[in-house]
């Protein structure tokens, strides 16, 4: 089909609109002012120094004056000419830095996009620029604006090379920009800055970061140095130890630290602070940092990250991700390195941080590999080392993964056997890893599998069968005779938990929370689960009670069958799955245990034997 009309255009900028935006709503807060005009000052002492003889004692210089409302900043770099200022300053989007970052393999430059210096705009109402190129050192010219639309350029009489930059602060921000304010955002953004920083007579970042001032003699003093340097980043208790990361094929400097501290809130407490040449561009990147690794902060600089235009995140592109690799090898490496040569730390960290490297070493087969007889797992009889766990488990480790304590633990801890609490963060993934690596069993209590190794059914006559259907039998309850190592416990009340999860998932109210694909999902896994009822009543036959129950007459024997029940249900610990509740059940059980002993001791032997 053939246009009638077709003509070829240009998108036109609504130039005083893109101004407004990019000077009041690029940024997230006016405070990266001081940070954008900082880091063209240490690009103009840069240029100068590729460009032509740099000043004996280079230096960026900031002033607060209270009184007129005014922020000042002062470089001795490499100026401007009449040219530069209409071709850089005054148009959006022509940085010169990323002009000599094409040219220049110095790779220093910190600016890119040509917007740092209209972030003036957004917190003055008049900017006034003051500047002496070094290609003219006879010349001075003098740049003044109240909105970056318009501005008036004359020449002046000239001034040391360099630049100064006054902005009139407008009375809503006065408040945030005294000395204080104005040293606490200068320490914030630029106490790495690599060039001497000063704020009045004072200097910011007269302390560089560890990475830029040598090795010392020893690991002692390295680590003291690290530790100071840490201090300075953030508040709150020193960390355990410090990690370096010294990546020079990825330009990757810094530490990571271990944590002292931890929370009830999350157990994610990732921080990273990154640096682009010096300058603070991200407070708290922690993705760069792995998931599993909530125990962990650190500060990096790099120049390998590319900062958004805002210069307040990074671009999540493939060197992002690459990057963030690397740093998790280096924390690997590192954690290696603490387990062998620094053990009093390295127990410290395990101490501290046992929970969190459970599933940290999920993640990592290195990791695993390292922590796998060192982490201590949650269990019944307290926190224990896997080996220790295998070794009390008669062949296999048993886990429990339900909120509440199941019913099989009560035979377990009468036997000093440990359940590996399996709700716990990580304590069953990293028992089941442990269990196959080394092709151990692992058995999850109350699942169908268990059931039959943990109570296998034995075989009993008719009569017998009968008789305990009559004691247990009822809807809902399927009477399953065993014979246990302890003769101590007669009964046990154990909910049939792949019929409770077959349950829920096909009610009703599920149907709302979940999606329809997900839930016709899960149905078909539910499908091949059997039909059962929702509770085993497992007899024991070994039990001298049990015994009893075959040689009571019956009124007595339903009493008897009556006060196991009770006893078992009440020590169940899963009482809201049986339809009942503790208090309930204990009740029941006082009250069957005064009708039993009431009844008086009369025995009927004409009764099935219970035999063996």
């Amino acid at each position: 089909m053939n246009p009638r009309f077709s003509e070829f255009h240009c998108a036109r900028v609504d130039f005083e609109g893109l101004v407004d935006v990019l000077s009041e709503h690029l940024y997230s807060t006016p405070h990266v002012m001081v940070r954008e005009l900082v880091q063209n000052a240490h690009d103009a002492l840069v240029r100068r120094r590729l460009e032509s003889d740099a000043p004996r004692d280079p230096a960026v210089r900031v002033a607060v004056d209270p009184d007129n409302g005014t922020l000042s900043v002062e470089d001795d770099g490499a100026g401007m000419t009449a040219e530069e200022i209409k071709a850089y300053l005054a148009t959006m989007g022509a940085g010169y830095s990323r002009r000599l970052a094409t040219t220049s393999p110095d790779g220093s430059l910190i600016g890119a996009f040509g917007l740092g210096f209209f972030s003036s705009f957004f917190v003055g109402r008049k900017v006034e620029v003051w500047t002496t190129s070094y290609q003219e050192p006879h010349r001075g010219w003098y740049f003044s604006s109240r909105n970056g639309r318009q501005y008036a350029l004359e020449e002046t009489d000239p001034r040391a090379v360099g630049t100064k930059i006054v902005v009139h602060v407008k009375p809503e921000f006065a408040q945030a920009y005294t000395f204080l304010g104005v040293l606490n955002l200068l320490r914030k953004y630029a106490s790495l800055l690599p060039v001497p920083l000063f704020l009045g007579e004072t200097r910011v970042n007269d302390e560089p970061p560890p990475w830029r001032t040598g090795q010392p003699v020893d690991e002692h003093s390295s680590e003291m140095r690290n530790l100071q340097f840490v201090g300075r980043l953030e508040e709150g208790s020193p960390p355990i130890c410090t990690i370096p990361v010294v990546v020079p094929e990825w330009d990757l400097h810094g530490l990571l630290w271990i944590q002292d501290r931890n929370t009830y809130a999350t157990s994610d407490l990732r921080s990273m602070q990154v640096y682009v040449r010096g300058m603070l561009v991200c407070e708290n990147e922690r993705d760069l940092l792995p998931l599993w690794a909530g125990f962990v902060s650190g500060a990096i600089e790099t120049s390998r990250l590319v900062p958004t235009a805002s210069r307040e995140s990074l671009q999540k592109d493939a060197g992002y991700a690459r990057l963030a690799e690397v740093i998790r090898d280096v924390l690997i490496a590192g954690l290696l390195r603490l387990a062998r040569r620094r053990p009093v730390i390295w127990r410290r960290i395990l101490r501290r941080h046992n929970e969190a490297l459970l599933g940290a070493a999920v993640c990592d087969r290195e990791l695993f590999d390292l922590l796998a007889n060192q982490l201590k797992v949650p269990t019944t009889e307290g926190d224990m080392v896997m080996p220790d766990i295998c070794g009390s488990s008669l062949g296999k480790v048993l886990v429990s993964l339900g909120d509440e304590p199941e019913p099989e633990t009560m035979l377990y801890r009468s036997q000093g056997i440990p359940v590996v609490c399996g709700s716990r963060y990580g304590a069953y993934a990293f028992a089941r890893k442990y269990c196959e690596d080394r092709g151990d069993a692992i058995l999850i209590l109350g699942s169908h599998p268990s059931l039959d190794v943990l109570f296998p059914e034995v075989e009993i006559s008719g009569a017998q069968r009968a008789h305990l259907e009559t004691c247990f039998g009822r809807p809902g309850f399927r009477v399953r005779a065993t014979r246990l190592a302890s003769s101590a416990i007669p009964l046990m009340m154990v909910p049939n938990r792949d019929a409770a999860l077959k349950r829920r998932l096909e009610a009703d109210q599920v149907d709302a929370r979940i999606g329809t694909s997900l839930l016709n999902m899960v149905k078909l896994f539910t499908d091949t689960l059997p039909e059962d009822r929702p509770v085993y009543v497992i007899v024991n036959l070994n039990a001298a009670l049990v015994g009893e129950l075959f040689r009571q007459p019956p009124e007595r024997a339903t009493k008897l069958a009556s006060l196991l029940e009770a006893m078992a249900l009440a020590m169940s610990g899963t009482t809201s799955l049986l339809g009942s509740d503790t208090g309930e059940a204990l009740t029941r059980c006082f009250q069957h245990l005064e009708s039993f002993c009431l009844a008086g001791p009369e025995r009927d032997c004409s009764g099935p034997v219970l035999e063996g």
